[in-house]
């Protein structure tokens, strides 16, 4: 059965409602966080120096929970985290025309032109952090006069594209792009104008150097609910409240990972390579040398949806955006040993529950399909073999009719034969006793045998009675009074039409049984035949001399033979 076949065969049965509602339902779709999974979370976070957490779910409240001097009004710092309000604002400019992604960053910060490494690096390479500089987080440092300065001239230390660096380096040399494609106006004043002021952020620390140039690696203190608002964002693919801030099209260009880091886009860290690849600690890898960290194959939690997204920073804060659920999970913190992955499982849990269930239903759909489908072709074949199996039983059947017709006529037959006078006492007895072994021989008339001896000993029997009547015949013809007898020439003619049906009913017979053998030893209908009591039927076959048709035509017209004469008498 191909798949149009199973495709009709589900609409014919009904069952492609049950598959369609089955696999309509997405895994995502039934999972409503509940704020008892929740509580547990905060528990587990509080546990860890958690200040805050708060949960939304389309657009409401599900959960907020404040502990360890947090508060719903206490801005905290989000570290790390407000590089991916940079990201933002990165792709507002790219809206704006300032820039394309892919445009080299030596056209605007032409000292590089002619370094033969940083001349071919992107300005996507500096926001997903593949451009091979050093990451410098000496950056950070509020001493420095000049970071833009600094950052520019920072070495490369690997071949653009080829690894991922973290550090600060990056968003700060993208810093003074932006500053000079603005014509020397404020880099922060253009974020605020076309993300923060839109998204009701204000009064932010940018952490200035000395020139006034802003730090977009960090530095920015947000409550939960201010810091959700990027969620928001992020959810209403570009809209924030009915104002569209970045076009959905290339906000999708943030979620994509590279090929040095599959699990970080241009400044957010991504669960793509979930469920599969292992879980790992971001801020431990972090601390190792850019060389040694392995980020192919890796993930943030397995078990929460692959297209999550997160805005990260230091000591654990977390902003989690789910959009397949629709839900914002905003952590923050003061460092501990945090794990995101369990944190994770206790919000997700009835939505990993659902998803396993779902999993289990789906598998019971299939499992339910096949076995109707199997149950259907079963009957099916069931269906076919009674047909053909009827078929084998009416034709015997047809047998034994004219098999019996031609018994019936035999001893008509012998009694007015042994009317003759002198006629043949022997030939009649044999007549006599060969229907006499065919009456031995007890078959069903309606159904046909299936012991191929048994049979065998049916036809041997039918075969015999059939010799004998023609010897019978043959001897007639030497009694002119039998050759003038009605009686018995009506008998002859009935006998030669029964003769002739029984050659055409045995042939009936043996084409009904090839065709139910077929139908028996056929796939995959031969795995259920012996088991459901159809086994092959045996076949007439046919006897010696059996190509020549029994010689049964009496010539009336040629003279009786002459009495034998009689032996002569010896002398004495």
């Amino acid at each position: 059965m191909n798949g149009s076949s199973w495709l009709r065969f589900a609409q014919r049965s009904g069952y492609s409602g049950l598959l369609l509602t089955t696999f309509a339902i997405s895994p995502t779709a039934l999972a409503e966080i509940r704020s008892s999974d929740c509580a547990r979370a905060a528990k587990y976070s509080e546990s860890k120096r958690g200040v805050s957490m708060l949960v939304l779910q389309n657009g409401r409240t599900v959960f907020e929970h404040y502990a360890n001097g947090g508060s719903a009004g206490a801005r905290w710092p989000i570290f790390s985290g407000t590089k991916s309000f940079w990201g933002i604002a990165a792709l507002a400019a790219v809206h704006g025309g300032l820039f394309r992604l892919d445009d080299l960053v030596s056209d605007t910060i032409t000292e590089w032109q002619n370094d033969p490494r940083k001349s071919r690096i992107t300005i996507r390479q500096l926001l997903n952090q593949t451009d091979g500089i050093e990451g410098a987080s000496r950056l950070q440092r509020t001493s420095l006069r000049d970071r833009n300065a600094i950052a520019i001239r920072l070495p490369a230390a690997a071949e653009p594209g080829s690894a991922f660096i973290y550090g600060p380096s990056h968003l700060q040399i993208f810093s003074e792009l932006l500053r000079r494609k603005l014509g020397g106006r404020s880099t922060i004043g253009y974020v605020e104008g076309h993300v923060l002021n839109r998204l009701g952020l204000g009064r932010l620390n940018y952490k200035k150097d000395a020139r006034g140039n802003p730090l977009p690696a960090t530095g920015f203190e947000l409550t939960a609910r201010e810091w959700a608002r990027l969620g928001e964002l992020v959810l209403g693919r570009g809209n924030y409240h009915g104002r569209q801030i970045v076009p959905t099209s290339l906000l999708q260009e943030a979620f994509a990972g590279s090929q040095p880091n599959p699990s970080y886009g241009l400044t957010f860290w991504l669960n793509q390579q979930a469920p599969s690849a292992r879980e790992v600690d971001v801020e431990r890898m972090l601390d190792l040398p850019w060389q040694s960290a392995q980020w192919a194959e890796s993930c943030i939690c397995k078990d929460a949806p692959a297209d999550m997204v997160v805005a990260l920073g230091s000591h654990f804060q977390r902003l989690f955006i789910i959009p397949p659920l629709k839900a914002i999970i905003v952590r923050q913190g003061s460092g501990a040993n945090f794990s995101d992955a369990q944190f994770l499982r206790l919000v997700l849990i009835q939505h990993l529950m659902n998803r396993f269930a779902l999993g289990c239903v789906v598998v019971i759909a299939i499992l339910l399909f096949i076995v109707v489908v199997v149950a259907v072709g079963l009957g099916g074949s069931y269906n076919r073999l009674v047909r053909l199996q009827q078929t084998v039983d009416q034709s015997w059947a047809q047998v034994q009719n004219v098999y019996q017709r031609r018994a019936d006529l035999i001893p008509n037959l012998v009694n007015t034969v042994s009317g003759a006078a002198n006629f043949e006492k022997s030939t009649l007895v044999e007549v006599t006793n060969a229907r006499a072994s065919v009456g031995r021989v007890q078959l069903d008339p309606n159904k046909a045998p299936t012991d191929a001896a048994r049979l065998e000993q049916f036809q041997a029997a039918q075969g015999q009675l059939s010799n004998a009547l023609s010897r019978l015949l043959v001897v007639v013809e030497r009694y002119p009074e039998l050759r003038a007898n009605q009686n018995f020439l009506s008998l002859q003619a009935q006998l030669e039409g029964t003769e002739n049906r029984i050659s055409v009913e045995r042939g009936n017979f043996n084409s009904a049984v090839q065709n139910y053998n077929v139908g028996v030893r056929s796939f995959p209908t031969n795995f259920i035949a012996g088991m459901l009591g159809f086994p092959p039927r045996p076949f007439f076959t046919a006897q010696t001399g059996a190509e020549r048709p029994p010689a049964v035509q009496f010539n009336f017209g040629s003279p009786a033979p002459a009495p034998a004469a009689p032996a002569a008498t010896a002398s004495p």
